[in-house]
């Protein structure tokens, strides 16, 4: 049995595509991750956010939901 650090396997996978390996979210899952996040942070991602890949990995996310709560 092996045990990994669940601090490093978190940092490694923020800057990994939440389209590819590991997490394999589909567009419709794309979707429901950014209303989801809308409803919880009472926010609404305005579409320039989304452009250019800005939602497409962990800490792509966080930095857009900063900008609005921040």
């Amino acid at each position: 049995l092996k045990l990994i650090s669940f601090d490093k396997e978190v940092d490694y996978n923020v800057d990994l595509p939440l389209t590819g390996h590991p997490f394999l979210l589909t567009d419709v899952d794309m979707v429901y991750l950014l209303l989801e996040i809308e409803k919880e942070f009472d926010i609404h991602i305005e579409e320039r956010d989304l452009l250019e890949y800005g939602f497409s990995t962990i800490s792509q996310i966080v930095k857009v939901i900063s900008t609005y709560i921040i």
